[in-house]
């Protein structure tokens, strides 16, 4: 059985590609995970600690971000649309 601590301090976190919010982002924190809304923002519960920030969507390049969280939080992360892949390219060559 695994043990986590009491959820008592609020990140927040901001997903965006330059001025663009990044909706429906996956927000994992170990146990913790939430979803962006369509401006981008994402509310998560969770304990004090060390936690390796990880957010993903498909078709963007988004860098995890080791975090110390100690209280209540809010962090920016930029979105790095990723260009998608010419699916007639092999046949080109």
């Amino acid at each position: 059985m695994t043990v986590v601590a009491a959820a008592a301090h609020t990140l927040t976190v901001t997903v965006a590609s330059g001025d663009a919010p990044v909706e429906d982002a996956y927000v994992r924190l170990g146990p913790y995970r939430a979803v962006t809304d369509a401006s981008g923002h994402a509310a998560v519960k969770l304990a004090a600690g060390r936690y390796e920030l990880q957010v993903w969507k498909a078709g963007y390049d988004i860098p995890d971000t080791s975090l110390d969280i100690a209280g209540d939080a809010v962090i920016s992360v930029e979105a790095q649309l990723q260009p998608e892949p010419d699916p007639d390219a092999h046949w080109t060559d």
